[in-house]
């Protein structure tokens, strides 16, 4: 199966982080071999015919605190659909999340995908 990228998808892919981009080309695999993997919570869009939804997860770099510590300890999150800036378990950890809720529109297209766009 072939993937066909449309000129505002090219264009918006360039604005994502690096990390989105990585996770970005695992999911595309994903996609031609199951676009119904469960990883991509494929969705169709309503009021189209033919237009489908799916999700980019992705691993976002924090610097966290932990405590009165005045070196940052490097952390990695996977964040999810909800998460919001501030959310942590461990309260005495202070960290920066943030909320990368990235998905992409695509569709059917001769003999292949056409992905028609990117973004939060």
């Amino acid at each position: 199966m072939n993937i066909y990228f449309s000129d505002l998808f090219l264009e918006n892919i360039n604005r994502l982080p690096i990390e989105a981009k990585k996770t970005l080309k695992k999911k595309l695999d994903l996609l031609v071999d199951n676009p119904k993997h469960p990883s991509l919570r494929t969705k169709k869009i309503k009021g189209t015919e033919d237009i489908f939804e799916a999700s980019i997860n992705t691993k976002l770099h924090s610097k966290a605190h932990r405590g009165n510590d005045e070196e940052p300890t490097e952390a990695y999150t996977e964040v999810r659909r909800g998460a919001r800036r501030g959310d942590n378990e461990d309260e005495s950890m202070k960290a920066t999340w943030y909320n990368m809720d990235i998905r992409m529109t695509w569709e059917f297209y001769e003999d292949g995908i056409l992905l028609r766009n990117i973004g939060r």
